[in-house]
């Protein structure tokens, strides 16, 4: 039993021991491929082979056998690439088939890894013209390649195939058929392109003449190929004769006419035949008088007069002319008309017809409308007339309309009419008037008043005027005050301003206020920037007329933040009314600075001191803690230094001799 198990032991120690190696040759084989180019070479001359290296895995050394059909080829030459290991071949006898390339690698101590051309073949191909159009291969061997660690690779085998051609040597002369031709391969059956025949233009050959006026002639006519000359078709052609020349003449007698051949001398003889009859002598019918013609018949050829017989011809109808009209009676819009409708002949002028037409009475023609009985319209009012229109052959009356005339409503001038106190618009045509109202009066050029809507003028002897008040200089982001005063007034009821103008892109109106000591009800159109007041006591009740000179209202103006420095207008237009008429006030306008900064108030306490002066000797030492809001180079030298603050210094208190550069 022991014996047994050690036995099995020792089998399957065997196989196992077989199965590793046995996987391990496996895993180890490398692979490779070779290949060279396909050729065509021409009988009689050499081809080159080029075997390549497609798949190298690494190797050093290589052998190839090249096998081929010695009665296609011989072998003349080998050239190695020089990029395997050392070239181990001997070149001296090439006639061993299959012959062996080497590359021994005994030397190499690294794998060879190149891809690419190894060796060219040179062969010289047999002149045997059979061989053309056959292909014979190169057989390529590859065996006993190793590499570094003497492991086999294999290589499948390899055919080139070379196809034996020829450059053909082409006959001179052309080789034909009916339809096509071409060259003969001076060496073989081959041919050059087949090409069809090109017929060239058509000659005559073998020309016969007519040998009299009817004999016939002949000649053949003959198309060869234009390239190889070929006779492509063959077509006999008859030449007619000229036939007989006659003499211009007949000679003719009542029964035939004959005339004879001016080159042959025959005689042609014909009896007289009619070819129609023709019409002679016309003398054409009318409806007057029959008319008449002969009719005669000729011989066709000679021209002898055979018969004519002469033919009447009837008298023909008449023709009628277009009806003409005559004895004509005009209908008017009262009676009928009438007419007489004649036809004549046209060719000889009868009368062939007449007939009495009769034409219906026109309508009557309206004249244009005229007006009678005519009623006026006033402005409140309206008027009428009747629109009659009458007929303008007969005057009978047609037809009669009343029209209303619509109420013209009034007409006012645009000239005032005025006294003391109104002006108004009156009617042009009546009484009625409109726009009554108080004068608007301002002052006129030679002391007195004027109303600005109709020119009334006044002599009243107050001279009213208004001004303004200001802040001298304006910051942006601040704001602007405007202090309007009357001066010279009469007692007023009432104050308005309008028409404030300032600009918008500096300024903005802020409020409107009422400081004089009159009281009085107030009020402010902020969209239209306009302000009134009426002088009320403590029950909103109107007041007697009072003085109110001095000053009056306050403007306040916010100066925008990114107004630009330069100069601004403001301007207004003032008016007060008096118990009986308002007044206008010269229009006022006044002109502010705005200024980023008052030049030289470093400290911004709105004054110009000695205080600054020292703020700028700070700036210049601590210019973090100092800032300075404007540019400070107050001598105008181009730098910041002390001196500007000793200029500045001098300007505070001789500022007629130091002007501060801004």
């Amino acid at each position: 039993m022991k014996k047994i198990i050690s036995l099995f032991v020792a089998v399957l120690m065997v196989v196992l021991t077989f199965s590793i190696t046995a996987t391990s040759a496996i895993a180890t084989v490398a692979t490779g491929s070779i290949s060279g180019a396909a050729k065509t070479a021409n009988i009689g001359e050499t081809v080159d082979v080029i075997i390549s290296l497609d798949k190298n895995p690494g190797l050093v050394s290589l052998q190839i056998d090249v096998g081929y059909d010695a009665n296609v080829f011989t072998l003349i030459g080998i050239t190695d690439a020089g990029k395997l290991s050392t070239f181990d071949t001997d070149t001296r006898n090439l006639s061993r088939n299959p012959f062996t390339i080497t590359w021994n690698g005994d030397l190499e101590r690294e794998n060879i890894t190149y891809t690419g051309v190894i060796a060219t073949l040179e062969f010289a191909v047999s002149n045997n013209i059979e061989l053309i159009g056959s292909v014979s291969p190169i057989m390529l061997t590859a065996r006993d390649a190793l590499d570094y660690e003497m492991d086999d690779i294999v290589f499948a085998k390899t055919d080139v195939k070379v196809t034996i051609s020829h450059d053909h040597t082409w006959e001179n002369d052309w080789t034909s058929n009916d339809t096509h031709h071409w060259h003969e391969c001076t060496l073989h059956d081959a041919i050059d392109v087949k090409a069809a025949h090109i017929a060239a233009t058509s000659v005559q050959e073998n020309i016969i003449e007519p040998t009299d006026c009817t004999t016939d002639g002949s000649y053949d006519e003959v198309t060869y190929c234009a390239v190889c000359g070929y006779e492509m078709s063959r077509e006999t052609k008859v030449i007619k004769a000229p036939g007989h020349k006659w003499e211009a003449t007949w000679s003719i007698d009542p029964g035939y006419h004959w005339r004879e051949c001016t080159v042959c001398g025959d005689i042609q003889e014909k009896k007289h035949y009619s070819s129609g009859t023709v019409q002679e002598n016309i003398i054409s019918a009318t409806c007057a008088a029959e008319g008449s013609y002969d009719k005669v018949t000729y011989c066709a050829d000679c021209g002898f007069e055979l018969s004519r017989e002469t033919i009447t011809i009837k008298k023909i109808p008449h023709t009628p002319a277009e009806a003409v009209i005559e004895n004509l009676v005009p209908a008017t819009c009262t009676a009928d008309g009438f007419y007489d409708d004649v036809i004549y002949c046209a060719d000889c002028g009868n009368e062939l017809s007449r007939e009495t037409i009769t034409i219906k009475k026109i309508p009557h023609t309206p004249a244009e409308a005229v007006i009678e009985n005519l009623v006026p319209a006033t402005c409140t009012a309206d008027g009428s007339y009747d629109e009659v229109v009458y007929c303008t052959e007969c005057g009978i009356e047609l037809s009669r309309e009343l029209k209303t005339i619509k109420k013209l409503g009034h007409d006012f001038s645009e000239e005032w009419t005025d006294d003391s106190t109104f002006h108004w618009h009156k009617c042009i045509r009546c009484d009625a008037i409109k726009d009554k109202q108080n004068h608007n009066l301002i002052p006129a050029t030679n002391g007195n008043y004027v109303c600005d809507v109709c020119n009334h003028e006044l002599n009243i002897t107050r001279d009213a005027y208004a001004d303004f008040e200001k802040t001298e200089l304006a910051r942006p982001g601040r704001e602007l005050k405007v202090i309007v005063k009357l001066n010279n007034t009469d007692k007023a009821i009432a104050f308005a301003l309008s028409d404030i103008t300032y600009d918008k892109s500096a300024l903005s109106l802020k409020s409107v206020k009422w400081i004089s000591e009159v009281s009085g009800l107030s009020s402010w159109d902020e969209k239209n920037d306009t302000f009134a007041i009426m002088f009320v006591d403590g029950m909103n009740t109107q007041v007697e007329s009072k003085y109110i000179n001095g000053d009056i209202v306050e403007l306040t103006f916010d100066v925008l933040k990114d107004a630009q420095d330069g100069e601004y207008e403001i301007g207004l237009d003032c008016q007060y009314i008096t118990d009986s008429y308002p007044i206008c006030i010269p229009v006022i306008k006044e002109t502010v600075t705005l200024r980023r900064f008052l030049p030289g108030d470093l400290n911004e306490d709105e004054a110009v001191t000695s205080d600054d002066a020292l703020y700028l000797l700070f700036h210049l030492f601590f210019p973090e803690i100092y800032e300075a809001n404007q540019p400070v180079d107050f001598n105008g030298d181009k730098t910041v230094d002390i001196k500007d603050a000793i200029h500045l210094l001098f300007y505070v208190y001789f500022p007629q001799y130091y002007k501060l550069n801004y």
